[in-house]
Formats: C-alpha cells, structure tokens, sequence
C-alpha cells in the first residue's frame, strides 16, 4: 500500500470491513436460512448459474482474443444462441427494431426540421417518443386509433426514413476504420458480466410475467386501445387502467402481437439505455477510471435489472429522469439547448408513472432552484446543436396533454392514484363510478415510539436484510449491500484527504443542490408509505452510486480510489446473486431450452391451455369470437383477466383500487354494469362460497333476469347481462339451475 497514509490505511481497513461484514451478514440471512435459502438449493438455479457462467465465459474469451469486428460478431453469435435457446430472439430483435424505428423518427425529424447533422441517440429516443405518442393520440382523438392504421403509421413511415436516409448515405463517403484495439482483461471482464446479467432477464423472460404485468401492462389490446383507440371508455375502474399510459401508448404495435415477450423486452433494451446514460453521466461528474466501473456497478443491482423483465413503466420513466439529469448537467457546460430538453424529459416523465410527479419534479425542481441561485439560467457560451430545444419541449407538453386527456375524460381528473386526493380538494370531482384514494401513511395510529421502531426496522431491512413485513415488495427490486456500500464510502470520504480542483467543486455543488434535497424526498416516501416498493427508489439508486462516485472521484490519492473500487466487487457479485434468485413473479430458473420453435413464446396460447385445464374451454371459444366483449370475471386475479376480450375482475371492482360501494347493492351492481356496458359475467367455479356477497348478488342477478347463464362448463359458468331484464318464472328457474350447476368453494374444496 506504497504511497499511502496511516490514516488512509486504517480509513480502508473500516470500509473492508464495513462491506464484507455486510456481505457475511447478509448473505447467512438470506441464503443459510431466509427467504432465498429454498431458491438457491434448486435444480433450476443451479442449471442456470452453470449456463450464465458458460456465457460469462465464452464472452469474456471473445472480448479479449478478437479485435473490433470479429469481437462483435463473436459476442452476437453467442447472444443469438442464448437467445434462440430460450425462445426470446424474435421479440427481442423486433422490440429492438422498433425503438431504432422510434429513435430514427427523432432523428429524422430533428436533422430535417432542425438542420442537426450529429445523432445524439438520447435526443433522438425522447424526440421520436414524443413524436410517436402525439401521433397515436391523434389518430384515436380523429378515429384511425385501431392496431391495424397504428401499424400502418409505422410501416409507412419507416418506408419513408429508410428512403431518406439511404439517400443521404449514398453521398456520404464512408472512411476505412482502422483495426482496434484489444481491450484489457479488466475491460472484457466487466462487459461480460454486463451482458451475461442481461442474459440472466432474458432467459426467464417468457416464464417470469409478474402480477402487475398480467393485470394490466400486457393487456393493452383489451384494455388501452380495444380497436377505437385510446379515448374509448371500456368501463373499467381499477386504478391502473387510468394511470398515465405514455409508455403504453409508445409501445402499442407491440402489444398485439402474440408473444408477452415482444412488450417485455422494449424494457430490456431501456435497462441498456439506462447503463448507457450512465456512461455519460459518468463522463460528466466521475474521473475516467471510476466511471468504468459505473455501468457494471448499476447492472447488478436488483431494483434496476429485475425491472427490465416487467411490463411496467418503471425502466422508461427511470430512462427518461435520466436523460433530464444528463441534459441539465450538459446545459451547465454551456450547452443551451440542455434546458430545454431537460424538461422536454421532465414533462414526459409524468405520462409515465404516477410518482413522476414527485421524484422527476424534485429533480427539475432542485436543478433549477441550483440554475437561479448560480446566476446560470442563460450560459456563457454556447456549445453543440443551436435549435430545435423549445420545438421538443412544446410537443412534449402536447404529449403530456394528449395522454393526461384519457385520464380526464375518464376520471374527471388528470391524475389519478394517491394525487386524487389532492385534486378533488383543489377543486377537481371525480367522476362516477371511481372512488378517491388517499395518501397512505404507515405511521397513522402509531405511538411515537412505535413508529421510531416501525421507521428502524424498515430503513434496517433495506439495507441489510429485506425479509419479513413490509419488505414483501422490497426484495423483488431491492438497492441490494449496494446502498449500504456506498454510504460507508460516503462516511470513509469525510476522513479522506481530498484534491481542491475548481471544476470539482462546481460540480460538487450542483449534485450537493439536487441530491441531498432528494434524498430527504426519498427517506421521507419510505417513512410515509403503507407499502413499501423497491422499484420506487430506483432512481435514488443511480443517483446516490453517481453522487458517491463523484466524491470517491475528488480523492487526492490514486491508490486509495482504486482500493475503494476493488471493495466493489464483493458486492457487485453478492448484487448479481440476489438478483438471479429473485423477480417480480418469483420464478426459479430459466424458460426450458428448446430449439424448435418460432422464435417466440406463444403466451396466448398458453393461456387458453391453461384455462382450459381449468374447465373454461368453451367459455374461452364463446369469448373468443369478439374481442370487444366486456367482460367481469368473478374469480382469481389475475388468472381470469387472461380471457382475449376486455376483461375486468370482480376484485378490481371490490379492492382498495376500486369503488366497493358499487355490490353494496344489486341495483347499484346493475348501474355500474349499465355505464360498464358488460356484455358477459364469467364465475369461476370453486371461487365462491355461500356466504360470500359475490354470492349472494350472483343468485340476485340472475333470479331478477339481469344475467342469464348461457354456458356450464366443468362448474364455471358465463352468462349474458341484460340491464334491463325482469324476475320471470325463467329466471328463478334459471337460479336454480345455477346453484346446482356452479361449484361452489365448499363443494371444490379450494380454499
């Protein structure tokens, strides 16, 4: 340790043994005898631990023996077999071709109407976004919102890119690169082990769909645009079909294709846009050496990587906060169009998910209160690209508009979830049938030294050990020893003789000015949240690994940067363990190897093989032949939302995300279905008891005449609603039938 003080060396020594003792502990909690101790021990994992370290391999050999384009040809090859193995190579190529088509869109636009010859594929991605939903939401506003004229949109356009721009290829004079170079172990190392973490998303992809995945973000064929576009009133009142659906929107060719996967996996690519942007962000405010370490670091973090498997909106709006941090550090170097692409990504962000609206805007908000204070709301100089910054953030604002108006026709109000709340008191109402949320708040009924206790013991589990209450969501998507690692160099820093560079320091204080503000935003969401998700953090995650990298970054001392980066790799494999045992669907393991096959997993299919071994074969053929049949579906969610019509279950309507009052009473139930316009209701058989109210208000509705069964099929049942029918002598009949015909929970035995 030549060349180092005795304080620096007692100051590592703390650090190691901060990091492996976390390691040690953490690792005997969770995998000795915790939660992931069953996972870890089976065949499953086994296999695909032994196959990820075959692909760990093979790429680390090629990277390092090949030079440029055989290195890459290599790496594809090995990929397209991974990929091909485990029925995901079709979706993930195609996923991929279409966001080069929606980064092409902006580029083309940006090059012919803003005259700009450098691709910047940031600002080409959000541009062509924006561009991509305005045009969806104006064809559904106009009628020409059905998957057939969106795809349409995007085959005729395409055509007409891939024109231009095979006409501006022709005149351009393409120069003979010269050989590369061969990367350094190091270097092939940790682009390896950036890809195989890849591969460990993409080969449990097709058999990882998670609960909020089938519930409501592969389902936008039935749910979003079911043939009328967007604005179309489908009659559901589950919250999340009024979240804001940008991201829904962006994707919607894909979602009517017959693989889950071909959705899924645009997050994928995103998680790769994410590290990218990291990249740069640690161009920016890292020195060149700690920045290599930056993507490799955030791949192995759980609640970035295991929501590239997901069909939620995480990953872009995560994406799109990051291209607002980067295009406001880049205005701060003097690039005045940075400002205003910054907050075109702000403003996108909250079409995205809900909570934009709090972590994106104490970004935006910080940065700029940062920009005032310093007197740099315009820049000295001016750098890059001259126009076409304002252009973007009009037509993100008209995104906004356009995506927060189907919320508004629905709701009444623009934003739906906790901020219903907020709305109705500022004068918003909301409209029938949907009921107000309210913000949650853990600590409500507590005393203040059980809510201390509550507050420790949730902050503890976080950080170390994610198991036991309210740590259910946690896990799935945790900050793995990487948060407590990067405090323990955040505290070691302090003790640590620092470089006085003016530049440094300028940049110290913007991340000061943003990060510090929201890290309180942070503790406080974890303080106030009923329940506690990991995935709400994961901006803070990149955000706090590219403050705290900055810092290690201001050391005066070489070796000991590069003492602090080598205690990084414990928990970088420690990270990358938790996160190969864990997803959103708790799946073990990869999708089967199989090589014939067309490419891609057939999730419909699968589906109606499924329910058909539940005993729903002809109920399947009777809804099959409309897709825009309405449906309410009295059985498990969200296994009865997977009927191909527009489905909604009977506990969207009943849960906390729904409006209870509405099977209070039959005519209530009989009104909602009204407005609803419910052409069938499925009960699903061993699913109700005698003394449930779904009881109750079935026999009701059919001894009234409001449903009328037209199908038994192995103790399920499908009948037709008729708002306006009449108790009849058909009808009681009718009832009777029907509580001989259903299997009723007692009768299955299902509990």
């Amino acid at each position: 340790m030549k060349n180092i003080s005795r304080r620096e060396r007692l100051v590592l020594l703390a650090l190691a043994v901060w990091v492996f003792g976390a390691v040690v502990y953490s690792s005997c909690r969770l995998f000795a005898g915790g939660i992931l101790s069953w996972h870890i021990r089976q065949k499953e994992f086994v296999r695909m631990a032994a196959e990820v370290l075959l692909i760990f391999a093979c790429l680390t050999l090629t990277f390092s023996f090949l030079r440029t384009t055989a290195k890459v040809l290599g790496a594809l090859a090995v990929l397209s077999c991974f990929l091909w193995a485990h029925q995901v190579l079709v979706p993930v190529v195609i996923s991929g071709l279409y966001l080069c088509y929606v980064t092409g869109m902006g580029g083309w636009v940006r090059s012919r109407l803003f005259g700009v010859r450098e691709r910047d594929p940031s600002r080409d991605f959000l541009t062509g976004s924006l561009l991509v939903v305005c045009a969806f939401c104006l064809m559904s506003a106009t009628g020409l919102g059905s998957m057939e004229k969106l795809w349409g949109f995007v085959l005729i356009t395409a055509v007409l890119m891939a024109a231009d721009f095979g006409r501006q290829a022709s005149r351009v004079c393409i120069r003979k690169q010269e050989p590369g170079r061969r990367v350094s172990l190091w270097e092939a190392v940790a682009a390896a082990g950036v890809i195989s973490i890849f591969c460990i998303q993409a080969g449990r992809m097709n058999g990882a769909v998670d609960f909020d995945s089938l519930w409501y973000g592969v389902r936008s064929p039935y749910i979003l645009n079911n043939g009328r576009g967007i604005y179309e009133n489908l009659g559901t009142i589950g919250v999340v079909y009024t979240y804001p659906k940008g991201w829904e929107v962006l994707t919607l060719p894909l979602s009517a294709l017959p693989s889950y996967s071909f959705g899924i996996s645009c997050n994928l690519w995103l998680a790769a846009g994410v590290l990218w942007l990291a990249r740069d962000l640690g161009r920016c405010f890292l020195d060149r050496r700690t920045a290599r370490w930056l993507p490799l670091f955030l791949a192995a973090i759980p609640g970035i990587m295991n929501m590239s498997i997901t069909a939620k909106s995480d990953l872009s709006t995560l994406l799109f906060q990051l291209i607002l941090f980067y295009e406001t550090a880049r205005y701060l170097e003097g690039e005045r169009q940075g400002l205003w692409y910054g907050l075109a990504a702000f403003f996108f962000s909250w079409t995205l998910k809900p909570t934009a609206l709090v972590f994106s805007t104490a970004v935006m908000g910080m940065s700029g209160v940062y920009l005032a204070a310093t007197g740099q709301l315009f820049p000295k100089r001016t750098l890059g690209e001259k126009k076409g910054g304002l252009a973007v953030t009009a037509l993100s604002l008209a995104a906004l508009g356009a995506v927060w108006a189907r919320t508004m026709a629905l709701t009444g109000l623009p934003v739906t979830s906790v901020f219903s709340s907020l709305l109705t008191r500022a004068g918003f109402e909301m409209k029938y049938p949907f009921n107000v949320q309210k913000i949650p708040n853990s600590g409500g009924g507590l005393s203040g030294m059980q809510w201390i206790k509550n507050t420790v013991k949730r902050v503890y589990g976080i950080l170390l050990d994610p198991q036991g209450e309210d740590m259910g969501h946690v896990i799935l998507a945790w900050g793995s020893l990487a948060v407590w690692m990067l405090l323990g160099i955040w505290l070691a820093w302090f003790f640590l003789e620092k470089r006085e560079d003016p530049e440094q320091r300028r940049k110290s204080r913007y991340l000061h000015t943003v990060f510090l503000p929201f890290l309180a935003c942070n503790v406080l969401s974890l303080v106030l949240l009923v329940q506690v998700d990991g995935n709400y953090f994961m901006l803070f995650y990149v955000l706090l690994t590219v403050y705290v990298f900055h810092l290690m970054s201001r050391l005066e001392t070489e070796q000991v940067k590069e003492k602090i980066r080598s205690l990084c790799v414990p928990v970088i494999v420690f990270s990358a363990v938790v996160m190969s045992l864990t997803n959103w669907s708790w799946t073990t393991g990869f999708t089967p190897v199989s090589w014939r096959h067309r490419g891609y997993y057939d999730h419909g299919k699968a589906n109606q093989r499924e329910l058909e071994d539940l005993g729903c074969g002809a109920i399947w053929e009777i809804l099959a032949r409309d897709p825009r049949s309405r449906l309410i579906a009295v059985g498990e969610h969200p296994k009865v939302l997977a009927f191909p019509c527009c489905a909604q279950s009977y506990l969207d309507i009943t849960g906390s995300w729904g409006n209870v009052v509405l099977v209070k009473s039959m005519d209530n139930f009989v009104d909602f279905m009204r407005y609803a316009e419910t052409d069938y209701v499925y009960t699903q058989a061993g699913y109700i008891a005698e003394e449930d109210r779904a009881w109750s208000l079935t026999c009701d509705l059919i001894e009234y005449g409001i449903l009328t069964p037209v199908c038994y099929d192995h103790g399920n049942m499908l009948a037709e609603v008729d708002t306006e029918g009449r108790r009849t002598d058909r009808s009681v009949e009718a009832r009777k039938e029907f509580e001989e015909q259903y299997r009723k929970k007692a009768d299955s035995g299902v509990s």
